[in-house]
């Protein structure tokens, strides 16, 4: 079988594939058991062929995964000739085409028809607000809809970005103490509050000084914050929203292996993360060891404890917490 997804809303593809894979790893229940991916542009058709086809043809059921199929020239012509073969086999072929695709293209046409077939065309404004009502309620959050018309216009149509927005209004609600109603509905000021782009890059700035030791300069940046008026509860959920990437992000990527282009593809198809986040992420990561983020991740949500219910001033805790690292 030859499962074919394509299209230029790419967020919304890279979870597709991430469905299939989950539920591939459950219906065999062994995670990555017989499962291969490959990229057209860096093996060729033979190579492939081997590795996939090795031992007794077709017979074990298979998970594999090939993307710029259409960009690769040579390896596209040997895959067509052999298409009815492959999807007449007990393999699952997932093809992935991101982008803009030529449908006029005969191999595409080719490709079509011995496929299933899934597009992921750029949602509009209406949908976009359906959707993220979808994820809020699957966090558990209440979102009325003048609030995320207001979230998707400050958004845009980036759907990676829009899925980190509402990652991150769920973990600020999650983690209130109150779990009344209330304290699970977004409202319009926490959309003023938390959506805004400049904030995140500073914390970034933040977080690097912290890696480097370099607590005064930390400490500088958290307060520029406080001085302009940013909201010191989110300036520490912010930081701790990060480590958590981090923890995660950690126990899945050794710092043994490289940053490579496949490897940092495949996170970011776990998480549904952009790639560009997942490479930031990584890269600030490798400067703490699992303990160190550990200790700080608990030294954030003591901040967060003691600023939530007025035990210390908000700018003492922040004090604290960069003096303690």
């Amino acid at each position: 079988m030859i499962i074919f997804l394509f299209g230029k809303d790419t967020y919304r593809l890279h979870r597709k594939l991430n469905e299939i894979k989950e539920g591939y790893n459950k219906k065999v229940g062994q995670p990555n058991l017989n499962f291969e991916q490959f990229d057209a542009l860096e093996i060729g058709f033979k190579e492939f062929w081997d590795r996939i086809f090795q031992g007794s043809i077709f017979t074990d059921r298979k998970l594999v995964y090939i993307k710029n199929l259409l960009a690769g020239n040579g390896f596209r012509k040997n895959f067509i000739k052999k298409i009815k073969e492959i999807a007449e086999s007990k393999m699952v072929v997932v093809i992935s085409e991101e982008g803009s695709t030529k449908e006029t293209n005969k191999d595409f046409a080719i490709i079509k028809k011995f496929s299933r077939c899934q597009e992921f065309k750029p949602l509009g404004k209406r949908a976009r607000v359906i959707w993220a009502e979808n994820e809020f309620k699957r966090n558990g959050i209440r979102a009325d809809r003048f609030v995320l018309e207001k979230l998707i216009e400050s958004v845009g149509d980036d759907m990676w970005r829009l899925s980190n927005e509402i990652e991150k209004l769920s973990c600020f609600l999650g983690g209130q103490k109150n779990e009344s109603a209330k304290a699970k509905t977004i409202t319009l000021e926490n959309i003023k509050l938390l959506i805004r782009e400049k904030i995140d890059s500073d914390i970034f700035k933040t977080i690097d000084a912290v890696s480097k030791k370099e607590k005064s300069r930390a400490l500088s940046l958290l307060k520029n914050h406080l001085d302009i008026g940013d909201n010191p509860s989110y300036l520490i959920s912010m930081m701790a929203f990060q480590f958590r990437r981090m923890l995660m992000l950690k126990s899945e990527f050794s710092q043994k292996r490289s940053l490579g282009q496949s490897a940092v593809y495949q996170l970011s198809r776990k998480f549904n993360v952009h790639p560009y986040a997942i490479w930031k992420t990584l890269e600030v990561s490798r400067n703490f060891s699992m303990e160190d983020l550990k200790r700080i991740y608990q030294k954030l949500f003591l901040a967060e404890k003691n600023i939530k219910t007025n035990s210390i001033e908000p700018a003492t805790a922040i004090e604290l917490f960069i003096s303690e690292i």
